[in-house]
């Protein structure tokens, strides 16, 4: 799929604008609008330092990325009014533990200033604004200024090395799902990896958390050192 396919399949194909704002009076203010050209629908408030990225331009890297690792464009979209724009290009998908996990080439933008440009592999399908974050996390960041396009270049240059810097670590993570660690854990070893006092109740509460992570990734993964890091992994992102 090219450039102009994509536009039009995700519904992408327009542009915005920064437009002055002001008063009741007609007097001028600190504040501008990003705006839709196509229907002129206001996306959000942002400040003077505050340069518009266009979506064609985003898209432009992600294929001048994609390109270099001979991959091809599959899916993108906009959230809400084009407060939100993504673009997900499909990697090698990767089993570990007996999961298979969906993994993208992605560039995330916004034009209401509510985010950064993101580009990076994420293993989120972004459909969603809780996954247009989850995807924002996992990818470099760039802020919406007059100096992002040379950032954006400099993170498009460490394309390849950053995909063997993570096909590496999937490679890690295999090998976790293969060791074998104890059904049930105790709560020292819970302390030494959350840290705390064992015995006030705040870390008692915590401790309690811990395990129903690691009930859900033993459901999931059996109990293995692949599930023990997912499991430190989801009560640090979203549960502590």
């Amino acid at each position: 799929m090219n450039k102009q396919q994509l536009l039009e399949s995700s519904r992408t194909n327009w542009t915005v604008e920064k437009r002055g704002l002001v008063g009741p009076n007609g007097e001028p203010t600190p504040a501008y609008g990003v705006f839709r050209q196509d229907n002129n629908k206001c996306l959000g408030i942002v400040g003077a330092k505050y340069v518009p990225t266009q979506n064609e331009e985003i898209l432009d890297m992600l294929l001048e990325d994609a390109a270099r690792v001979n991959i091809s464009g599959e899916r993108g979209g906009f959230l809400g009014d084009g407060q939100k724009v993504y673009y997900q290009f499909p990697l090698t998908d990767v089993t570990i533990g007996g999961s298979e996990n969906k993994r993208y080439l992605t560039a995330l933008t916004s034009h209401d200033g509510s985010s950064p440009i993101g580009f990076g592999a994420t293993n989120v399908t972004v459909v969603c604004s809780n996954t247009f974050f989850m995807a924002l996390k996992d990818s470099q960041r760039v802020r919406h200024t007059k100096n992002s396009h040379g950032r954006l270049a400099v993170i498009i240059s460490q394309l390849q090395n950053s995909l063997t810097q993570e096909e590496q670590f999937i490679e890690k993570l295999i090998e976790l799902s293969k060791i074998n660690v104890p059904e049930v854990v105790t709560d020292e070893f819970i302390i030494n990896i959350i840290g705390g006092d064992a015995e006030a109740t705040r870390s008692k509460n915590r401790i309690n958390d811990f395990r129903q992570a690691i009930a859900t990734e033993y459901g999931t993964h059996g109990n293995t050192a692949y599930a023990l890091f997912n499991a430190t992994t989801r009560f640090t992102n979203y549960i502590s």
